[in-house]
């Protein structure tokens, strides 16, 4: 296996775990549908779904920021719709 592949398939090892450990830590404190994380670059993170409030939303995005690892978080974490 050359130097690229072997790179690529570390850093692919290192985004499932870092966005693996975002989920864990998300799913323990509150419900979310339809999650997505997507590692952008070493330690930045976009994490997306519904909650259900905006306050669930923001304490997502501080909550990920604060897990080793991450630096950076783009939280696009919506608010279900109110009825």
């Amino acid at each position: 296996m050359s130097d690229f592949n072997h790179t690529t398939l570390q850093e692919e090892s290192q985004s499932t775990d870092l966005c693996d450990r975002v989920q864990a830590s998300l799913d323990r404190i509150v419900d979310i549908d339809d999650f997505v994380c997507e590692q952008m670059s070493e330690g930045h993170v976009t994490i997306s779904g519904r909650v259900a409030s905006r306050e669930e939303s923001l304490m997502c995005g501080i909550t990920a920021r604060v897990i080793p690892g991450v630096s950076r978080v783009v939280n696009r974490i919506k608010a279900r719709r109110q009825r």
